[in-house]
């Protein structure tokens, strides 16, 4: 095994960094009520995705571009180094650093975006231009002496499927002209953007999930795409999951999304064109071709209070519970959900990549059932519901502290604890 300071990093995500602000409006006379005492909040999808991988994996194996203007706050540095200090060391340094900072020099400051409430409206506006990543912005030096360029072994992108498309053709030629030296191909995990999750873009959104590992929307991005009703998706506004019929709507619902939009996607996802489907290229170790070959990528749809459903053509499908319950969240230990749907993708890439070599093994393994590999993205999934637990309790970024036992703790809890709460349900 190579060395952990040579290795490339596991995680990196191409999702940018945000500081939040807000305006709310009365709903009837339109008057201008401030930011609720809010202030400025850590934002973006990014931001919480890398956070919520940080829940299972060291700083060292992460990474994520923070571009600063002059006008960083202290509070936001402050902030963002807690996540860098790790066992055995509680000082972050800049080599393991989780954050790839780098100054803004177009005269802008760091990026700002607005979010705009009036009842049940919300928009949303950057105040200052957007500086968009590319694969290229993730290269790092292998630290071996050589000076070679790798990329991470994981890339996430939230975008269109446009997007996502000139993605994948950036790190295949990258890695194609040898600017990345990787050994093999990164996993890339796509998260599509609301906006873009449309019937007219399906067949593009089809024709990028045969080139990538993993496809993680949430089930109304899921359903939009197919044009299915978000009303037969979806619990009853008055669900709060604690009648005696609990069981059989939450049950209906799931139904639903597997029947409505998984079973699509998985059909549609499949190329049976040939098994040399342009999906994976040269770049791929064989046991990795023959694990996702042409069957299509590992499908994560994410439900809020329904969980989370994982799938993959060949192995099935499951659900797994969010780590909350009803009853905790009627008690009110849901504060906001900002961010918990990237923060659970997060999750499920962490533990996808610490039992990368297990999955790819059973799904290889032609001549064995689905069930160890589907048993296996079940556990990724948990790891996922755990780590949008964290996110859900509070408004923005929950907390890490150092206990003096040695280990971490979020929001005073230690997340494998909530793992193993989660399955022995």
């Amino acid at each position: 095994m190579t060395a952990r300071s040579t290795a490339p990093r596991r995680i990196a995500t191409l999702g940018m960094f945000i500081i939040d602000q807000f305006q709310f409006f009365d709903p009837d006379t339109a008057e201008d009520e401030g930011d609720h005492g809010l202030g400025d909040h850590i934002g973006g999808g990014g931001t919480y995705f890398t956070v919520g991988a940080r829940v299972w994996l060291p700083p060292s194996d992460l990474s994520m571009v923070v571009d600063r203007g002059d006008d960083f706050p202290a509070a936001v540095q402050a902030a963002l180094d807690a996540y860098d200090r790790s066992i055995p060391s509680s000082r972050p340094s800049v080599s393991s650093s989780m954050w790839k900072y780098r100054p803004r020099t177009d005269g802008h400051g760091t990026t700002r975006a607005l979010n705009i409430y009036e009842g049940q409206q919300r928009g949303f506006k950057y105040l200052t231009p957007k500086l968009r990543l590319d694969p290229r912005d993730l290269l790092y030096d292998s630290g071996d002496g050589r000076h070679q360029l790798l990329l991470p072994t994981h890339i996430h992108f939230i975008c269109s499927p446009e997007r996502a498309r000139l993605i994948i053709d950036e790190i295949e030629e990258l890695l194609r002209d040898r600017t990345a030296t990787n050994a093999g191909r990164p996993a890339l995990i796509w998260e599509p953007i609301p906006d873009s999750a449309l019937p007219e873009n399906l067949d593009e959104c089809i024709a990028v999930m045969k080139r990538i590992d993993v496809f993680s929307p949430n089930h109304d991005e899921a359903a939009s795409f197919l044009g299915v009703e978000p009303a037969s998706v979806n619990l009853p506004p008055q669900h709060d999951g604690t009648s005696n019929e609990a069981n059989r709507i939450k049950d209906s619902a799931r139904s639903a999304i597997s029947e409505l939009i998984l079973k699509p996607f998985l059909q549609l996802s499949e190329d049976t064109s040939s098994p040399s489907s342009a999906r994976l290229d040269q770049h791929v170790d064989p046991e990795r071709q023959r694990a996702f070959g042409p069957a299509g990528p590992i499908v994560h749809i994410r439900s809020g209070a329904l969980g989370s459903l994982v799938a993959r053509h060949i192995a099935g499908s499951r659900w797994v519970d969010a780590y909350h319950t009803p009853q905790e969240a009627k008690a009110g230990a849901i504060k906001d959900v900002t961010g918990a749907g990237n923060a659970c993708l997060g999750g499920f890439t962490a533990a996808l990549s610490i039992y990368q070599h297990e999955i790819v093994s059973a799904l290889a393994d032609a001549d064995v059932e689905g069930k160890h590999a589907l048993d296996l993205l079940a556990q990724c999934a948990a790891h996922a519901s755990v780590s949008a637990s964290f996110v859900i309790e509070q408004q923005g970024l929950p907390g890490l502290s150092l206990a003096v036992d040695g280990k971490e703790r979020w929001n005073g809890d230690e997340p494998s604890d909530r793992l193993h709460r989660l399955v022995a349900r």
